[in-house]
């Protein structure tokens, strides 16, 4: 179990001022840019369903089993795309290089532990 499957059922609630700020701008803007066979890292609770382009073909990928339930919940609505869920960490993923044709990013580095782990080493200087 992760921090995030702790926080599954709230994370919308708490997260629903920074995605009406910021987070939906560059999701419109991003998100329905990728093309061919996508990868959606960490995609949280699937905020970035609704953006997909009709036809889509994407994996979502999130090391929260709970997120990824809320995830599928949402992507029932969009009957045009082809989704497949993938519980799995970003540093540890189970595909081959040069799998993907586009890879989307979007608020995924508060969860990725290497990352973390670096930028605390660059704040010390």
């Amino acid at each position: 179990m992760t921090r995030y499957d702790l926080i599954a059922k709230y994370y919308d609630k708490i997260l629903k001022s920074l995605e009406s700020t910021t987070m939906n701008e560059f999701r419109k803007k991003f998100v329905p840019k990728i093309e061919g066979y996508t990868l959606d890292l960490a995609v949280g609770t699937g905020n970035n369903i609704q953006y997909y382009p009709p036809n889509s073909h994407v994996i979502l990928i999130d090391k929260s089993e709970k997120m990824l339930e809320i995830a599928k919940e949402k992507a029932k609505k969009r009957k045009d795309l082809k989704l497949e869920f993938v519980n799995s960490s970003v540093e540890h993923l189970p595909f081959e290089d040069n799998t993907f044709d586009t890879i989307l990013s979007i608020d995924v580095f508060c969860s990725v532990k290497i990352l973390t782990l670096q930028w605390r080493k660059l704040k010390k200087f």
